[in-house]
């Protein structure tokens, strides 16, 4: 049987997710390598630590996040107000531990988000019927 190699539509907005994650990882590893090498007297790092992760939770802030993962992103933004309060009342120490539990909250609620979607996603493709044509395993009818 000649099978032809056929190219599925890519949904663009398929791979936003991936992009998030990924640019979350980043910021991760720059925001948690902070915590490795930090002196305890660099206000500017720590402003620079604290700007990062703002636009991290910002960039996973979305309502797919809101929707499955709530209380891990407010607990993101609850730690990031604290982390910038400790900063302001130049406690960097506590300002840095602080960044680092929000990053943390941001990449759980973007992992969580991504696979209780996806957990949905499978579910409605078990639930809804094969598209006409087919026989249930995705390919057309002979």
């Amino acid at each position: 049987m000649d099978r032809k190699c056929e190219r599925k539509p890519v949904n663009p907005m398929q791979h936003r997710p991936r992009r998030i994650l990924a640019a979350i990882a980043i910021l991760g590893a720059v925001g948690l390598s902070g915590c490795a090498w930090w002196n305890g007297n660099d206000e500017r790092e720590i402003r620079n630590r604290l700007s990062h992760v703002t636009t991290a939770v910002e960039v996973a802030d979305t309502d797919e996040t809101r929707r499955y993962a709530a209380s891990e992103i407010a607990i993101a933004r609850e730690k990031l107000a604290s982390a910038r309060h400790a900063a302001n009342a130049e406690d960097f120490a506590l300002a840095d531990r602080l960044i680092s539990e929000s990053l943390v909250n941001v990449q759980l609620a973007t992992a969580k988000a991504e696979m209780l979607r996806s957990r949905a996603q499978l579910k409605d493709m078990k639930t809804s019927p094969p598209p006409e044509g087919t026989r249930g395993e995705g390919r057309p009818q002979q």
